[in-house]
């Protein structure tokens, strides 16, 4: 990490390079979360119970109305029990299902943590032995 910091590195102004590390790294955070928004939209048309919007489970509970034989509404009642208990979509090995509030949450973390990283990559984190103590 020592040596990426050096090649960074602008000068003395420890100001100014934490903010060009603070800018790179935000930046390739968000592209990187930017590029699970896809994958969240697929969980999304899967598991998604706003009314305005199209999803596999509106989509199944629309059809409850319809008249059916008692083995044919048994079967749609589990399977409107199963889809409606199972998390349906696209799942990070590692990070579990991805949709909005995963990126969300996510992007709050990584804000919250890079100044704790910069203070360590700038320096800030060394023990100052020529400071008094008291």
């Amino acid at each position: 990490l020592q040596s990426w910091s050096a090649a960074w590195h602008v000068g003395d102004d420890l100001q100014v390079n934490a903010l060009i590390y603070f800018f790179a790294l935000f930046t390739l955070s968000s592209i990187t979360l930017l590029t699970l928004q896809p994958a969240c939209r697929v969980t999304e048309l899967c598991m998604c119970q706003s009314s305005d919007k199209t999803s596999l489970l509106l989509t199944a509970s629309q059809h409850g109305h319809t008249e059916m034989q008692q083995a044919e509404r048994m079967e749609y009642n589990s399977f409107m029990l199963y889809i409606h208990n199972t998390i349906i979509g696209v799942e990070l090995p590692g990070f579990g299902h991805l949709d909005y509030s995963f990126i969300f949450s996510k992007g709050v973390t990584l804000l919250s943590t890079i100044p704790i990283v910069l203070t360590f990559v700038m320096g800030g984190g060394e023990d100052d032995s020529d400071a008094p103590s008291g």
